[in-house]
Parts: structure tokens; C-alpha cells; sequence
């Protein structure tokens, strides 16, 4: 794409509605760009917070504006002005708003994982693929995660994802949790699945939900119980 986007109709009265309350929302708070998705996932959570969540949830012309407002850091420009797109429920959302393609929105998305899930949203927003734009990408844990609704909307799930993938101390995804191994999230995925069958994971504590998953999971559960001794030294 070459292109300019439209920007232009962010002002175009016939192109906007009235959210219903005043909202102030910067492309760069500070003068910076976000750091990742989880920053700007709770940017918006936090600037939305006067709308009804309930109303917005289902507003796809407030998303597909947002979408367009961010666009620069949602699909940056090369050098020579060019943009690669990704599919077009990532930027868009359609009016009917089924689930396989609004999870995708890279505006939605964030703000929906840090209002369900708060802190434990960075496992799902903060990854470590360091090569491209921290707003452009989903990321494998949130794409294997969040393509599940019954994951995305269940926070014992959440929180257990975080606890056993997250690294407090670099503040990321640990290394290898998005590959195929033993353990790894789309595994857990595929075991939490198979567990809902016999458990109600939502009743369960994180700790219990951990203590069902099966022995392939004992190196991050291992992980997990040594970040929990060096946060108390």
C-alpha cells in the first residue's frame, strides 16, 4: 500500500458520532510512542473509561476510527512510504462483529484483554518478538489465547497463562512459550480445553487450575515457583 490513509475524515463531521462524553486521547502520550500493547491497552481502558463499556463493546465506528487515528503505529510506513497490511479485520471491524475476526482488531483487542484481566493482560499483550512495531502484531500467546473465547473470557485462565509465562523481571513473555514444545501455550490451550470437560475452571484458584495441568508443564510450573521465592528475597 502507497497510498496516504485518510485521515482526513478523523474531522469529517458526516464520518463521526457523538461518543456521548468528552474524551481526550493523545497518538503519542508524552511524546512517545507505546512501548507494547499492554501500555496501550490500558492507555485506552483508562481514556474510555466515561463511555459505557457495555455500548462500546459493540461499537465497531469507535474501534474502526481509533484504528485509523493509530494507524501510523499500527502499520507504520517503510522508507520509501510503503505499508504491509496484514488481514482487514485487523484494522476493521465489520458491523457484525463475529468473534474469529473482531479478537484481531489491533485496537479492540488490547483494550478489551486489560479491561476482562488488568495486569494479567501483559502475558497476552506484551511478546517478544522484538523485530517488528509493538503495536503491528498480535503475538502467538494472544493468538493462541485469544482465539478461544472461552479462554480470552475466563480470568482463572488468565491468570494462570500469567503466572506460568510471564517473566516479572524482564517484563515479558518468558522465551519459548509461544513454540511447540512440551508445556508451551498452545498446549495449554489444548489441556485447559480438555480439563473444562471435567472442572469448572472459573470456581478453581489459580494455583488449583496449575496443579491439574500434567507433567509436561512442571518446567514453567518450576519457573513460576521460583519467580514467586526471588519476588520474596
Amino acid at each position: 500500500m502507497r497510498e496516504p490513509p485518510p485521515f482526513g475524515i478523523l474531522d469529517d463531521p458526516a464520518c463521526c458520532d457523538d461518543p456521548g462524553a468528552a474524551i481526550e486521547i493523545e497518538r503519542k502520550p508524552g511524546g512517545r510512542k507505546f512501548d507494547n500493547r499492554y501500555v496501550f491497552g490500558r492507555y485506552l481502558q483508562e481514556r474510555l473509561l466515561s463511555l459505557d463499556r457495555t455500548r462500546i463493546h459493540r461499537s465497531f465506528g469507535l474501534w474502526n476510527w481509533l484504528s485509523l487515528y493509530y494507524f501510523d503505529q499500527l502499520c507504520p510506513p517503510a522508507l520509501d512510504g510503503s505499508r504491509e497490511l496484514l488481514a482487514t479485520e485487523t484494522y476493521l471491524l465489520s458491523a457484525q462483529l463475529k468473534y474469529r475476526q473482531s479478537f484481531r482488531h489491533l485496537v479492540r483487542g488490547p483494550w478489551y484483554a486489560v479491561c476482562e484481566h488488568g495486569e494479567n493482560a501483559r502475558v497476552l499483550l506484551i511478546h517478544t518478538d522484538r523485530g517488528s512495531p509493538p503495536l503491528a502484531t498480535r503475538g502467538a500467546v494472544f493468538e493462541q489465547l485469544a482465539s478461544r473465547q472461552n479462554i480470552l473470557n475466563n480470568p482463572t485462565l488468565i491468570a494462570a497463562a500469567q503466572k506460568l509465562y510471564f517473566d516479572e523481571r524482564a517484563n515479558r513473555a518468558h522465551w519459548g512459550v509461544s513454540g511447540h514444545g512440551p508445556g508451551a501455550v498452545l498446549r495449554f490451550a489444548l489441556v485447559v480445553q480438555q480439563l473444562e470437560l471435567t472442572y469448572d475452571t472459573r470456581a478453581c484458584s489459580v494455583d488449583q487450575l496449575i496443579s491439574l495441568l500434567p507433567n509436561e508443564f512442571n518446567e514453567w510450573k518450576a519457573k513460576a515457583a521460583a519467580g514467586r521465592q526471588l519476588d520474596l528475597v
